[in-house]
């Protein structure tokens, strides 16, 4: 097993006493400390241990469970719209599901499609959760379609790709004291552990659905760690 890395703290300057500040340290970890100093009569050593202090942070688990498309985009009543849908944080993606053709209907995303935080238990907060919807409507016409996979906060059409995304968010993070104020999951039959905490995301609403774009909400479960 090797041996753990020993830090060392010196001062040049003669004096009776010292304080330093001592990074990078593991919380809930115990130190053992060596203390040397000289004088007119020699060299002196104390020997001492300390303990730090336990993690404050808290581990929260937040996950996406279900997509329920309540208008697909398209607006023949016997067309599917063509839909993909994208969802994570503001710092990223973190799940995909290709593009589709479908009426309205729940779509259950399931387990795979969380994320473990540790958020500062005095003002810690959760990126911003974020839901988007494209459905993509062929013009016929050829051209250079250069969009990825991106998670907007606005509603957008590309004309290049034939494709109008909407989008549901939360408008920002996320803090404990939003998670203690939602309702339990099992108000919006959502099957999740015992005081898992629900919100549902409803997409942009447009004046008519003759605008192309879906309709959708997304329903996000928050489980904090005790």
């Amino acid at each position: 097993k090797p041996l753990p890395e020993t830090l060392v703290y010196s001062n040049e300057n003669p004096s009776t006493s010292w304080t330093f500040d001592v990074n990078g340290l593991d919380f809930d970890t115990e130190y053992h400390v060596v203390a040397r100093a000289f004088d007119d009569h020699g060299e002196h050593y104390r020997v001492g241990t300390f303990q730090t202090g336990a993690d404050p942070s808290i581990g929260v688990l937040v996950t996406f469970e279900e997509i329920n498309l309540t208008y697909d985009g398209d607006k023949g009543k016997l067309n599917r719209g063509e839909v993909a849908f994208g969802w994570g944080f503001d710092d990223g993606l973190l799940g995909y599901r290709s593009e589709e053709k479908m009426h309205a209907r729940t779509i259950d995303l399931g387990s795979n499609n969380a994320r473990w935080f540790a958020v500062d238990a005095d003002g810690g907060s959760i990126p911003n959760p974020i839901m988007v919807a494209t459905e993509r409507d062929a013009d016929g016409l050829v051209e250079f379609c250069a969009a990825g996979v991106g998670l907007s906060t606005s509603s957008h059409y590309i004309a290049d790709c034939d494709t109008k995304t909407n989008t549901a968010h939360f408008g920002g993070s996320i803090t404990l004291a939003d998670i203690e104020s939602f309702p339990t999951c099992a108000e919006f039959g959502v099957e999740a552990g015992i005081g898992t905490r629900c919100a549902a995301l409803g997409s942009a609403v447009f004046g008519t659905r003759d605008d192309d774009y879906a309709h959708f909400s997304v329903i996000v479960s928050f489980w904090v760690a005790d």
